[in-house]
């Protein structure tokens, strides 16, 4: 029985490390550029390979677990499964309301996240190991992004253009990243080494998230990592040396060349920005509330605004217009009920950052979609990792509790 466990999740370990590095390349220059040409055919060049690894892994799940003979959900996650049957049975109601509404893609995406942390509730693995497969994913994550601002950018340089392919889900990925690292960097566990690598590369996610500009993300992953720092306890425990060496070498940076650095800074947040900072964006969105406070139950349901070049920015609103209020009540109680689960978690004293990691990767996402349209259930590919870390924080939270 032991023996056929361990073979599970040596599976599962390997799926997993294959299953990040589909979702990572899938964003290469190279591989972006080849699967751009099969999109007019509807397939891209890994999702095939994604989706049979997903399966796989829902079914190894499963299979440990009649091994076991334990329940696969407790009382809890059995809401959530609630849920999403009421979001399906909408979602057949809104089609046969409106079929021309592309309902399979949320629906496809909200289930695919929580498949991911399904996943990742269900793994048995030890914190040494899930630390490892972090630091795998991440720099992953930060040699994607390396070879994104070296191939489409020329180099660290802030240019007046977005010149990455998939910036926003690049953005997502570094700014997952950057947590990953500095939860790491900030843990009390683990070598001195460690933790002075974790925040080196940390400050790496970040140069990258600021050379494609990718603005709310890393607006994003600053406020998560300050709050990471805020709600631990015992901070002052803390081993103060890697953050010394960390904060050196940023005042050496800050006082050979300050312009630049500031500059840098300030181009990758303001440039071309200098009339609206959120690049009408706001405009856009107050358009679709107007729309929605005029017709409240169904709003652009039928496409009666199909003039107006509306293109709203924040997910919630985007369901709410597109939608109307009955229909969009699912995704809304969706979106909602797991915001707070994060909040209610994330945001609470905890010994140590490494528990929470799961919940800070996630609640990333969550303020990212705050100015995204698809964010944070798509697209997968850079969405669905975080989740599987997220089930896995949960997993460790209920047994520290009990």
């Amino acid at each position: 029985m032991k023996r056929s466990l361990a073979v599970i999740n040596f599976i599962k370990v390997v799926l997993l490390m294959a299953f990040m590095f589909f979702c990572t390349m899938s964003y290469h220059p190279f591989v972006y550029s080849v699967s751009q040409e099969f999109v007019d055919a509807g397939e891209a060049v890994i999702s095939p390979f994604l989706s049979y690894i997903r399966i796989i892994l829902v079914l190894l799940v499963i299979l440990s677990f009649i091994k076991n003979e334990g329940p696969i959900l407790n009382k809890h996650l059995s809401k959530y499964i609630f849920l999403v049957f009421l979001l399906l049975i909408f979602a057949l109601l809104l089609f046969g309301v409106s079929p021309q509404k592309h309902v399979s893609g949320d629906i496809k995406a909200i289930l695919t996240c929580l498949f991911a942390f399904f996943v990742g509730y269900h793994l048995n693995m030890s914190e040494s190991w899930i630390k490892k497969l972090l630091f795998y994913y991440g720099l992953l994550v930060c040699i994607v992004g390396l070879f994104q601002i070296l191939v489409n950018i020329g180099g660290f340089v802030v240019l007046e253009s977005y010149e990455t392919d998939g910036k926003n889900a690049l953005g997502a990925m570094l700014s997952v990243s950057a947590v990953i690292f500095w939860g790491i960097a900030l843990s009390k566990t683990g070598s001195r080494f460690e933790r002075i690598f974790a925040l080196l590369l940390g400050l790496l996610s970040l140069v990258e998230l600021l050379t494609i500009r990718a603005r709310l993300a890393t607006l994003s992953a600053i406020g998560v990592v300050f709050l990471m720092f805020y709600f631990l306890k015992n901070r002052k425990k803390i081993k103060p040396l890697p953050f010394l060496f960390i904060s050196f070498v940023l005042i050496v940076l800050i006082f050979i060349v300050p312009n630049p650095l500031y500059n840098y800074i300030y181009d990758s947040l303001f440039l071309n920005k200098e009339g609206d900072i959120t690049a009408g964006r706001t405009t856009m969105n107050l358009q679709a509330i107007k729309i929605i406070l005029d017709n409240p139950l169904v709003a652009n349901l039928y496409d009666n605004y199909i003039n107006v070049d509306i293109r709203v920015h924040n997910w919630m609103l985007k369901r709410l217009y597109e939608y109307g209020l009955v229909f969009a009540i699912p995704f809304v109680i969706i979106y909602l009920k797991l915001g707070l689960a994060l909040c209610k978690q994330f945001l609470n004293r905890y010994n140590d950052t490494f528990q929470i990691l799961g919940y800070a990767m996630v609640a990333a996402l969550f303020v990212i979609s705050l100015g995204e349209p698809n964010m944070p259930f798509s697209p997968g590919t850079a969405m669905t990792t975080a989740y599987i870390f997220w089930g896995y924080s949960y997993q460790r939270l209920k047994i520290i509790k009990n």
